[in-house]
């Protein structure tokens, strides 16, 4: 029995020392808003605890920039941003996966909005400042994509309001 509850209190332990680790890991996206002329942006009226929809902006000539559907949500505590959870994308961990086709274009000139939902993946979020990570991919050369990651910051306030 105490063999028993000592097993249990060294497993209990260990697991709040890699849910410490986690929380405690920063971003892994050094360079973020490199391309120039994409950005994108919260659409203000759809942000909720539970997801937003992003506008996606490409006010340069190229047609050979796509995106995909994987995206990463993180908290901003002081000057520092700290992923929460992520979708398939490109950087090392574990991952969540979608169901959805692998990416699609952005045209140049042309709007583009995509929803991203994770409450069922981590719950709603409370009031704080998060960002939105997405990556995107320059096909210029297909044999060498380059990836870029774009960012569309957005808060939430006490309102617990839901899609």
């Amino acid at each position: 029995m105490k063999k028993e509850k000592t097993g249990r209190f060294l497993l209990l332990i260990l697991l709040l020392l890699t849910l410490t680790a986690c929380q405690t890991q920063t971003s892994p996206f050094s360079e973020v808003d490199t391309l120039e002329g994409m950005w994108i942006e919260a659409v203000p009226e759809t942000v909720t605890p539970a997801g937003l929809t992003v506008s996606f902006h490409n006010s340069t000539e190229r047609d050979d920039i796509v995106y995909a559907y994987g995206f990463c949500v993180e908290e901003q505590k002081g000057e520092r941003w700290y992923p929460l959870f992520r979708t398939s994308m490109v950087w090392e961990g574990p991952t969540i996966a979608l169901p959805f086709p692998t990416a699609s274009q952005l045209e140049a000139g042309a709007p583009n909005e995509q929803a991203y939902y994770w409450k069922s993946y981590c719950g709603a979020l409370g009031p704080g400042t998060y960002r939105l990570v997405i990556a995107v991919s320059s096909m210029e050369d297909k044999a060498e994509p380059v990836d870029y990651f774009l960012t569309a910051p957005f808060e939430i306030t006490g309102r617990r309001s839901s899609p």
